[in-house]
């Protein structure tokens, strides 16, 4: 690695943010409402849901067509986005805990060399 990539590398670690995980559901709103996310998940929200608003109701507003029941599935298309952006992150963020080596087929296929893994494939067919 050349100077500069190995400088690089040094300063993106040195100022890297420790990552905000979560173990238990209880945690979850903490997650969900912790400024940083709550501000990424409202734009996506924003951005995704403006989009889909257009697609699925624009016509009506255009045309003066709005019932109150477009309103209120106008609100939901930005809610849909929300939750979906907050999975995303619950499931990207989660810690788990340390789980005792099982002796399932896959991690017994993981810690195969190349050669033994291709014939324990052919094996199987």
């Amino acid at each position: 690695m050349n100077d500069q990539a190995e400088n690089y590398a040094t300063e993106s670690a040195e100022t890297a943010k420790p990552t905000r995980t979560w173990e238990h559901w209880t945690e979850v709103p903490g997650m969900v409402f912790y400024p940083l996310f709550l501000k990424r998940t409202l734009v996506i929200a924003l951005v995704v849901g403006t989009i889909l608003f257009c697609i699925n109701h624009i016509d009506e507003v255009i045309m003066h067509r709005t019932t109150r029941a477009m309103w209120i599935k106008g609100a939901i298309t930005y809610v849909v986005p929300f939750a979906v952006s907050n999975m995303g992150l619950l499931v990207g963020a989660r810690r788990r805990k340390p789980q005792a080596h099982s002796h399932n087929a896959e991690s017994h296929v993981e810690q195969m060399p190349r050669v033994e893994y291709a014939a324990a494939l052919s094996e199987e067919k």
